[in-house]
């Protein structure tokens, strides 16, 4: 193929109006984000000190590589020099690129312009919402971690479409550096590509092979993260916030834990729990750094984890029922997200409404949308299939991840929240697309017409 040809089909008119919309996206994203910032001045918290220390160490050592923190931010960090202005700028920056690359594959993946509306109207609402935009002046991972996410969508939908090896590594890459924000993203790349693996290699589908492969990669990804976060020690800090809101404050389950081998079981009954006098939050007992406490440090290092693990096996109602206690069973954890809202931070009233719908109503969305899709597509729609792998993935992503840490449940949380809203959005333009596509088909009247007996018309 000469390159002229190769240069025609590259600039097709589809690619064009791809990239025109993405490029609109990006652009709107990168406004707003200015818009609500005004100018104010990056937030500096307590976990920020860890990813600035972070930052200073050698790239390569083993502190950096293993260290408290995930790697990606202080790799930002380091390369701006610390620069804490400089890295609000880029969360802006690389938030406008991840989105806009979502809303330019999202425009090849539809067949309609109002399917395409509704996406391009979806992606720009979800990056600019309140909960989402807020992030790009704090020095913390959400924005990095928000943008990252809106990659690896853009991408696993683009592989979606006509799987090849450029698109696969793609993923590949968009997937480790969604990871490399947070460990706890192991989860739902484990468990997507898990499930999307053993289903297409089964199925004997078109492309099994290169499929197969690249979840193969994703879950090595997955757990190479995993056995980090393990080997560094970051999820003993963690465990402890557990340990402190929802084991040591109750009797019967020290005295679980203590005949799995816990050390100072009385004594660690005996810390006062702490209480807050004023609000109805949950009581927690904050173990003090004292080396009176390093043989159950010990202890909750090697053998915590796995313990913790046995506790929720033997009583699998624990999963449930522990996250739908009142007082939520969490410290540190503020008014939720509001807590985190600049106070400088302008709003956009439109969209911060659309974008602050529950999760109950968000998933009732989702829900009556795969419906539609179901009904009026014959054909199984990639954007539809990716949707859902990337909702069904929410959930264990959001039960880990409350599970995992007794502290700031509502920050933590954020990106399972989000990531079932970017899937709801794709389920929803599907929908639209489905019903637009089909709109004056004869297959699209005898659904109307609730026929069961459904034929194809005669002009089709």
């Amino acid at each position: 193929m000469s390159i002229g040809r190769r240069a025609r089909q590259w600039a097709s008119p589809e690619r064009c109006v791809a990239i025109a919309c993405g490029f609109f996206v990006g652009l709107v994203v990168l406004v707003l984000r200015w818009y609500v910032r005004d100018g104010a001045q990056p937030l500096f918290w307590n976990d920020s000190a860890d990813y600035v220390a972070a930052a200073k160490l050698s790239l390569l050592s083993p502190e950096r590589l293993l260290g408290i923190r995930p790697v990606f931010m202080p790799l930002v960090l380091g390369v701006l020099d610390g620069n804490q202005q400089q890295l609000t700028i880029v969360h802006s920056v690389f938030s406008a690129i991840s989105w806009g690359l979502l809303g330019a594959v999202l425009t090849v993946s539809l067949r309609t312009w109002p399917a395409r509306a509704v996406a391009i109207g979806g992606v720009i609402t979800i990056a600019s919402v309140w909960t989402v935009s807020m992030w790009d002046q704090q020095i913390l991972t959400e924005s990095l971690a928000l943008s990252s996410l809106a990659l690896v969508v853009s991408a696993a939908l683009w592989f979606a479409n006509s799987p090849s090896l450029l698109r696969s590594c793609f993923l590949a890459g968009s997937a480790l550096l969604w990871l490399l924000n947070r460990d706890s993203h192991a989860i739902p790349i484990a468990a997507g590509a898990l499930v999307v693996g053993i289903t297409v290699w089964v199925a004997k589908t078109t492309n099994r092979r290169l499929i197969a492969l690249t979840c193969a990669y994703l879950v090595a990804f997955a757990f190479v993260i995993s056995a980090s976060a393990s080997t560094s020690n970051r999820n003993l800090q963690p465990l402890e916030h557990v340990f402190a809101v929802r084991v040591l404050p109750y009797p019967d389950r020290v005295q679980w834990f203590t005949d799995q081998g816990m050390p100072l079981g009385a004594e660690l009954l005996a810390i006062p729990e702490a209480t807050d006098p004023v609000k109805d939050l949950a009581g927690f007992t904050p173990v003090p750094p004292e080396p009176k406490w390093e043989p159950w440090r010990d202890w909750l290092e090697t053998h915590g984890q796995l313990a913790l693990f046995r506790y929720m096996a033997t009583h699998p109602t624990y999963l449930w029922t522990e996250t739908q206690q009142v007082p939520e069973r969490v410290f540190n954890n503020g008014t939720g997200l509001t807590t985190y809202w600049p106070l400088q931070q302008r709003s956009i009233p439109v969209i911060d409404e659309l974008g602050t719908i529950s999760t109950t109503a968000t998933i009732l969305i989702a829900s009556a949308a795969l419906v539609v899709i179901a009904y009026l597509d014959e054909h199984r729609r990639r954007s539809a299939i990716v949707a859902m792998v990337v909702i069904a993935t929410a959930l264990p992503h959001g039960v880990a991840v409350w599970h995992l840490d007794g502290m700031e449940s509502a920050r933590h949380m954020l990106i399972a929240s989000i990531q079932l809203r970017i899937g709801t959005m794709i389920l929803v333009a599907t929908a639209v697309d489905s019903l637009f596509a089909l709109r004056g088909t004869g297959r699209f009247r005898l659904a109307r017409s609730n026929d069961l007996q459904m034929a194809p018309h005669p002009r089709e």
